[in-house]
Formats: structure tokens, C-alpha cells, sequence
């Protein structure tokens, strides 16, 4: 029986943990401050321990990664570099969902040095994304053709709400990102000329997309050049990597960016028991009726879409108090929006995917288009915890049973990777719709 430990219990682990206790025979050891997002199956299982502990305590965490034979974290992406320093010191593999940071690809010639993989990004984005695209752009190229516009679009959403939801959105992953997206402002290829959109900008910048006969907002996602030598597009016109919505999210999300209300730097403390209301005052110029000055200074009709979106969070009540007074602007919307945006049981959740790819053949212009659509069996086992978890269970298989041959910090950038995984996907549900 092989051990293998993960670290953090959070939303998108549900799937890996339970595919790890049903169809590998191993001895899991879940590492997590609390478990009280994991269904009670989980839990109970009889090859399943449960450790409640800070992975600061890196005595106690060492000790757990002595005696693994794989490491998986599904900690916040800040952490894995510890659980990486303790796996070199133990020659442990280790295996995460998140992209590579510059001090985790500083280990890259150590964990060579050691001969141990870290293989990262194994989730959804990045994850499949990478190896969805790669394969569709391998094949391309392998009979001839010259890509000229690469377009890739993800999101992880909820279904279609009634109209009474005016914003169509809820909580499937990291709360707090979802707050701060686009904060570092965005850069993509367009026509051969390089777009750098600044984060004031990064929500007007939306390109509307059509997947299975629905229209979605795609926003950029950071800076797509970085995936130009990564996919081999050097070639490439236009390179663009965005995040889906639902139509009309965007130019109501710019409002608050618009207003400061995303800011993750500045402290601000307001008085105890103070209302949605005093809180958006708090970003207006002063004016006796709030409503008056928000649609002057943002430019929304009272007749808007956009202004009914703000009236259905009660930005405008004096009777929803806040929970949180004392913190930065993005943190307390963030306490506001974890009430309204929390997925209930009757919610389902969907992963929606979409890569655009024009290229040449023969003197012919072609367009392919991939798409994929998961949706979520409840609120516990989401689209977004299969499409990230699975990926990743199919990861760890690989690496247990030493079939990748890789050594140091990697991404399933490579065939080796790529195409055994997504061949497993497509047998448990998850694969493209192609049309040409």
C-alpha cells in the first residue's frame, strides 16, 4: 500500500480525494486546519486519516513527508514552496494545482539535482487547459498547418440563474481571486501588436464569446505572451487568453473597480454596525442622496442592468449591516458577496472552456473551435472540484507508478503528460466538442 498525504481540504478537492480512496490502493493522510467543506463519505473512509494542523509547524509537517510516497498540496499557492523545501529534503515527489511561482521554479536544478518531479499546474486553469490546447496545436502542425490566432477562454460559473439573481454568479473557487482578478492588469497579441490593458481598463476590455449557443463576457487573464513559446506560437498574429462571465458581469464588476471597491492594499476601518449603504458612501463624493451620486459619478441609469445588479447586493439599504468594518476595500466586499454569492444546495455550477484556433493548410484558412461544458452533480461535487481534482488524480497515478520519466519543477506541457491524462479524462466525462 502506497502513502500519500495532501495538504489543504478545501472546495476543489473533493473529486481527487474521493477518486484516490475508491481506485488507488493507498493510504491518504488529509493535512487541513478544519474539514468542514468535506462530505461526511470522505471523512469516514477507512484508508483515510484525518490531521488537523498548521503546515507552518514544518517539524510536524516534515515528519508526515518522510513517510509519503507522493505529496499532494492543494494549500494556497503562497504555500507550496515549504511543502517543496521539505519534499527535497526528504526526496519526495510533489504535486499541485497551482501555476509556478518564481521561487518554486528556483528549485527547478535542485529537484534534478535530487531526482524527484515537482509537477505543477494539474488543475483546471492551468491544467487542462494546457494539455487540451497543446494536443489541438500538435495536431494542427503535425499535418502541415500554420497557426495564426490562438484564442483560449475558461470559466468556472454557476448555471443560469432566474432573473431574480440579477448578477448570475456565485462562489465556485478561491473567493478572494475572484475579488482581486485582473489586478495586475493584462497584456495579449492582437493583429501583431502587443495590448497592455491596466487593470482600470481590464473590465471594458470584454470580447463576447458563443459556447453551445450562449453568450458569455471574456475578460483578459493576465499576460497571454507568456504562452507564446510556451505553445510554440511564435508564428502567431493574435494570441489571447481570457475569463469567462455571464453577459453583462463585466460592466458591472468595473463599477466597483471604478470606485476602489477591489482595492487589496489600503486598510480602512469603519464604524461598528455600518450598512451595505454607508459602505458604498464611503467611495462617492459627498452628495444628500446617495443613489443620485453613484449614477453620476459611474455614468449607470437607475434604468440600467447594471444598477439593478447593485441594488440586488443592497449596496443602497441602511438595513444590511456589514460583517466586516475593519480591513482592505476588497475584503470587506468580499463579506458582502460570500453572503450573496454563497452556492446553495440547489445550485449546480459549471466549467465552461473554449479554445479559437485559425491557421493555414494547404493555402486555405481554417477555424477550430474546442469546446467543453462540465456541470456539477451538487453543491459539494462540483464541475470545478471534477475538472480540477481529476486532472490531478490522473497526474498522481502517473507519477506512483513512475510513468512520466521527468525529473524538477514541470507543467503537463509535454505529450509524455498530456496525452495519457486526457485520454483518461475523456473516458470519465471530460472532453471536447470539436468543430471545424
Amino acid at each position: 500500500m502506497r502513502n500519500i498525504v495532501i495538504f489543504g481540504a478545501g472546495k476543489s478537492s473533493v473529486f481527487l480525494i474521493k477518486q484516490l480512496q475508491v481506485n488507488s490502493d493507498s493510504k491518504l493522510t488529509l493535512v487541513a486546519l478544519n474539514f468542514s467543506g468535506l462530505p461526511k463519505d470522505i471523512l469516514e473512509h477507512k484508508n483515510t486519516d484525518l490531521v488537523l494542523l498548521d503546515v507552518s509547524d514544518t517539524l510536524r509537517v516534515g515528519k508526515l513527508i518522510k513517510v509519503q510516497d507522493l505529496v499532494i498540496s492543494m494549500l494556497p499557492a503562497n504555500l507550496h514552496i515549504q511543502i517543496a523545501e521539505l519534499c527535497l529534503q526528504y526526496t519526495k515527489n510533489m504535486l499541485t494545482a497551482s501555476y509556478v511561482s518564481k521561487k518554486m521554479k528556483q528549485l527547478h536544478q535542485t529537484a534534478i539535482a535530487k531526482g524527484v518531479l515537482f509537477l505543477n499546474e494539474m488543475g483546471l486553469d492551468p491544467g487542462l487547459d494546457h494539455m487540451s490546447a497543446l494536443r489541438a496545436i500538435a495536431t494542427i502542425k503535425k499535418i502541415g498547418g500554420k497557426i495564426t490566432s490562438f484564442k483560449s477562454h475558461t470559466g468556472g460559473l454557476v448555471k443560469k440563474l432566474s432573473n431574480t439573481h440579477a448578477w448570475n454568479y456565485k462562489f465556485t473557487w478561491n473567493p478572494l481571486n475572484v475579488i482581486i482578478a485582473g489586478g495586475e492588469g493584462a497584456t495579449y497579441l492582437f493583429e501583431n501588436n502587443e495590448k497592455n490593458i491596466e487593470y482600470a481598463s481590464v473590465f471594458d476590455a470584454v470580447q463576447q464569446v458563443k459556447i453551445l449557443d450562449d453568450l458569455y463576457d471574456s475578460y483578459p487573464n493576465r499576460n497571454s505572451l507568456n504562452y507564446v513559446k510556451k505553445y510554440g506560437l511564435e508564428e502567431c498574429k493574435t494570441v489571447y487568453r481570457g475569463t469567462l462571465r455571464h453577459k453583462g458581469f463585466c460592466e458591472a464588476w468595473q463599477v466597483f473597480v471604478q470606485l476602489g471597491m477591489t482595492d487589496n492594499t489600503n486598510f480602512i476601518k469603519l464604524p461598528q454596525k455600518s450598512s451595505r449603504k454607508y459602505f458604498l458612501n464611503y467611495f462617492l463624493k459627498p452628495n444628500n442622496d446617495i443613489t443620485t451620486q453613484f449614477c453620476k459619478q459611474t455614468q449607470i441609469k437607475k434604468e440600467s442592468d447594471v444598477y439593478d445588479k447593485m441594488v440586488g447586493l443592497h449596496l443602497f439599504s441602511e438595513n444590511y449591516f456589514l460583517e466586516k468594518t475593519a480591513g482592505t476595500a476588497a475584503q470587506i466586499l468580499l463579506s458582502i458577496l460570500e453572503q450573496e454569492w454563497k452556492l446553495t444546495a440547489k445550485d449546480l455550477d459549471c466549467v465552461v472552456m473554449l479554445h479559437e484556433i485559425e491557421y493555414e493548410l494547404d493555402g486555405v484558412k481554417q477555424k477550430q473551435n474546442l469546446s467543453l461544458y462540465v456541470e456539477g452533480e451538487d453543491h459539494c461535487y462540483t464541475a470545478m472540484a471534477k475538472t480540477v481534482g481529476l486532472p490531478m488524480y490522473e497526474a498522481a497515478m502517473l507519477m506512483l507508478q513512475n510513468k512520466i520519466g521527468l525529473t524538477g519543477v514541470q507543467t503537463p506541457t509535454n505529450p509524455i503528460i498530456y496525452n495519457p491524462i486526457l485520454k483518461q479524462l475523456k473516458a470519465k466525462g471530460i472532453s471536447f466538442t470539436e468543430t471545424l
